[in-house]
């Protein structure tokens, strides 16, 4: 789902990126898998930033840091 989310930021479609980062999120969430999870949110500012969703690129780098310090 994040490769699909990257080719769509790549192709200019920065909605349906934002859809598929938040989805992969949930997933990656419930599976307690850290790493993608920051990814995921990663992808969704990268989105929300293009779209000029300056609350939800400020929500998502939040978010991708809480996860990052869940490694270990």
């Amino acid at each position: 789902m994040q490769n699909l989310g990257h080719a769509q930021v790549a192709a200019g479609q920065p909605r349906i990126a934002l859809l598929r980062a938040t989805a992969a999120a949930a997933i990656w969430r419930r599976l307690n898998a850290y790493y993608w999870l920051a990814q995921a949110f990663d992808q969704a500012a990268t989105a929300a930033e293009l779209l000029g969703r300056s609350a939800d690129v400020a929500h998502a780098r939040t978010e991708a840091g809480l996860a990052r310090s869940q490694i270990t």
